[in-house]
């Protein structure tokens, strides 16, 4: 069986939620990749996560503080501190389903390598929009 394709349409991504044209499509997608990564001999999951992947670590957080903080804040006129604060501001904030906004710990430990490193995207992304080159981890000496 051939790796499916995805045969949908992305209307947005808005703080980190996908809206779709056509949810059916995106279902069936969904399905046949589910199905394709069962055949294939490769270990994948789709949805939450299993105990074999990893948390962040402290090179992790060296990137982070040293170059999301140190760095984009300096280009950017802030301390890294106060960079850190911006980012939690927009980038680490969440609502509940009530409402209630809440700021996720970025501390060693409190997320999956893939969970942060799209985190790290999305800051990337952020500075790329204020005409700022984040360098990717394996650039960076930090």
């Amino acid at each position: 069986m051939k790796e499916p394709t995805p045969e949908f349409e992305i209307r947005q991504i808005k703080q980190g939620k996908l809206f779709l044209y056509d949810r059916d499509a995106y279902h069936l997608y969904l399905l046949r990749a589910e199905q394709w990564m069962k055949r294939s001999k490769k270990r994948w999951f789709l949805g939450a996560p299993h105990a074999e992947v990893k948390a962040n670590s402290r090179e992790q957080q060296k990137y982070y503080w040293k170059i999301m903080c140190e760095f984009g804040g300096a280009e950017l006129g802030y301390t890294a501190k106060e960079m850190h604060a911006i980012h939690q501001a927009e980038h680490f904030t969440y609502e509940n389903e009530k409402g209630v906004k809440y700021i996720r710990s970025t501390a060693i430990g409190e997320w999956d390598t893939m969970e942060w490193e799209d985190k790290m995207a999305e800051i990337r992304q952020w500075f790329s929009e204020q005409n700022i080159y984040i360098p990717l981890p394996n650039e960076a000496g930090y």
